[in-house]
């Protein structure tokens, strides 16, 4: 198999790798946010929805991803980009919702009381006090969960779907060369994560050294 063909297969399964781990994403962190802030706050306005949240949240969390995918494609008979996208997105959401959660816990109560004294509603007093705060804590492990998701999204091979674990799986059934090929999509994986969990490193530092995160 010519080389250019090679590394045309690689990267075009690498961007459909990429483009699941995007789409995964932002289902992810759009579902995370209402549901860390349900998760938030047992009593009050959200109290008859925490407990299923919470138990949806525990129950992904408690079982494997690759479980997670098979059900989606053979249990709910999805396609395998369908099953990919949604089990991933679904599972992101698990563990960014907890992020979101803790991030919201960070933030003193006296700042929300602050905000009511000054005559914010509740929608501003969370738009303009809480919310900045609390993402700004939540950016370092909600990059952790990024790198995670992009890693995940090597198991969609199993299902079939495109990706670059599956395109190396057909390079290699032809060239017989297992240790180069799954080498180098490894090395595919690296240059995104790396980048990826130094920036977090770095956003928990400045976060720390200006006084945003309380241990």
């Amino acid at each position: 198999m010519p080389g250019s063909v090679i590394a045309a297969k690689l990267l075009k399964g690498f961007a459909v790798t990429l483009g699941i781990a995007a789409a995964a994403l932002v289902i992810g962190f759009l579902l995370a946010v209402p549901c860390g802030l349900i998760l938030n706050r047992p009593q009050g306005g959200f109290a008859l929805l925490y407990w299923p949240v919470r138990t949806i949240v525990d129950f992904i969390r408690g079982t494997p991803v690759l479980i997670q995918l098979l059900f989606a494609w053979m249990g709910l008979g999805l396609s395998p980009l369908v099953a990919a996208i949604g089990t991933l997105g679904i599972n992101s959401m698990a563990y960014m919702a907890e992020v979101i959660r803790a991030g919201l816990m960070s933030v003193p109560r006296g700042q929300v009381q602050a905000g009511r004294a000054l005559a914010l509603s509740r929608w501003q007093v969370f738009r303009y006090v809480v919310w900045p705060q609390a993402f700004r804590v939540a950016i370092p492990p909600l990059m952790n969960s990024v790198v995670a998701l992009t890693k995940d999204t090597a198991l969609v091979a199993v299902i079939s779907v495109a990706e670059v674990i599956r395109e190396a799986q057909a390079i290699i059934s032809v060239t017989f060369e297992p240790r180069k090929y799954y080498f180098l999509v490894a090395i595919m994986f690296f240059v995104v994560t790396f980048p990826l969990m130094k920036f977090a490193g770095i956003m928990e530092t400045r976060i720390r050294r200006k006084g945003y995160a309380h241990d």
